[in-house]
């Protein structure tokens, strides 16, 4: 139990600057010294500024069960339950701890619920090569090639209409890292691919290691047109996204920073950078590009005024968590956010408010699906959502080598509609 607590808490990166991470790392601390009164103490005041935080309330769970208040163990868990999470409450801590409860017998029932597959999304291509540790994906509308994205093979792939596949960008080409986020600009025949070198790069040498960078290309010739690369360590390019003026925008997960490549001006410039950030993945902008949505893995959603550069974190919802987010695409008022990060792995349409604040409506597109292996980043084509559903980011050696074929899966692109 204190293993499952302690993953929980060490979720986020830790930050002097952010009150809610000190209580968390207090909290660990009490925890360990079998401290649950001032555990439990620390646990709330975290939960009060971030209220329906999943961490927050699976510990106050956990704090509560700890010292027989029963009650209140079991609301906190009913609580995640109605956030669709999955919970293991049939293994014996959890039995001796709260099995004597009138609401338990209901709280399984409400969890195991949560473990069924819902949505309707079919195969759309699948690749044979089992190592390829995909990532990114991207949609050329004027030829219909899909383009993905390899970690550890470090190269780009190419998948007609038809679903031949073919390399785009070959292995270690252009001294290119492990490939992330792409983005395709169909106006200058563009394809944008954001890199970094990280343990799982195929063949890095070792001064190589933290260095990240974008590399553009020729979309019709596969021709490398220039890379934009960081100096120093510290950085890590994720995801991007490029607006219909060909500005394109980068997220940095570690340096908790975005990046920009304006058109026209062709440098990479620090567009904005906060201490609320702490690991920024996806990126999306509305219809007018008036507003920017970035996914934090750990805070959720933030909303930033083109302009002004104002940010405003989504509010949270008893029934929700914003957590976990890798991939986020913007379609018709609504984000679409592939979640990856919270138990079980979804993909969830988010109905916005009419400022783009908060979410109003959700849908769920797919959950508990079982080809899923930590579904990635995805691209909406009219009205098709096209995603990684299998990117196998588990399926390491601890020396960061992929595990034997036979060990692994054909690699699977799913789509569904969205509305």
């Amino acid at each position: 139990m204190t293993v499952l607590l302690l993953a929980l808490l060490i979720f986020q990166d830790t930050s002097a600057t952010d009150p809610y991470m000190a209580y968390r790392e207090k909290g660990v601390v009490a925890f360990e010294k079998k401290d649950y009164a001032t555990f439990l103490d620390l646990m709330e005041k975290a939960l009060a500024l971030r209220p329906h935080d999943y961490a927050a309330l699976y510990n106050l769970a956990v704090g509560n069960a700890q010292v027989g208040k029963i009650e209140a163990a079991v609301s906190h868990l009913r609580a995640l339950a109605k956030m669709g999470l999955v919970l293991n409450l049939e293994n014996a801590w959890f039995k001796d701890k709260l099995s004597g409860d009138p609401h338990y017998s209901q709280l399984v029932a409400e969890l195991l619920q949560n473990q069924k597959p819902r949505g309707s999304s079919t195969v759309a291509f699948t690749v044979s090569q089992k190592d390829l540790y995909p990532e990114g994906i991207a949609h050329d509308a004027a030829t219909g090639r899909f383009f993905v994205s390899s970690i550890h093979h470090r190269k780009i792939i190419e998948i007609s209409a038809s679903g031949g596949v073919k390399d785009f960008v070959s292995e270690k080409q252009d001294g290119i890292w492990s490939v992330m986020g792409l983005a395709i600009d169909g106006k200058r025949r563009v394809l944008w691919a954001a890199s970094s070198s990280m343990p799982q790069t195929k063949d890095l040498e070792k001064d190589q290691l933290g260095r990240t960078g974008v590399f553009k290309y020729q979309l019709d010739s596969g021709k490398l047109l220039q890379s934009y690369l960081v100096q120093g360590d510290g950085h890590n390019f994720g995801d991007l996204a490029v607006l219909d003026n060909g500005d394109l925008y980068i997220t940095d997960t570690r340096a908790g920073s975005i990046w920009t490549i304006g058109y026209g001006s062709n440098k990479l410039e620090k567009w904005l950078e906060s201490s609320k950030f702490r690991s920024l993945q996806g990126i999306c902008f509305n219809s007018d590009a008036s507003l920017c949505f970035v996914a934090d893995y750990t805070h959720g959603v933030y909303r930033i005024d083109m302009k002004t550069r104002e940010m405003i974190r989504f509010s949270g919802r008893p029934d929700l968590t914003l957590a976990g987010i890798d991939g986020l695409i913007y379609f018709r008022n609504s984000l679409i956010a592939i979640q990856n990060g919270i138990p079980p792995h979804r993909v969830v349409q988010w109905r916005l408010n009419e400022n783009g604040t908060a979410v109003r409506d959700v849908k769920v597109l797919e959950i508990n699906n079982p080809i899923f292996d930590e579904p990635t980043l995805g691209t909406v084509v009219g009205d098709t959502l096209f995603y990684v559903a299998v990117s196998q980011w588990g399926s390491y050696t601890e020396d960061h080598l992929p595990l034997p074929l036979d060990k692994l899966k054909e690699i699977k692109i799913l789509k569904t509609r969205v509305q």
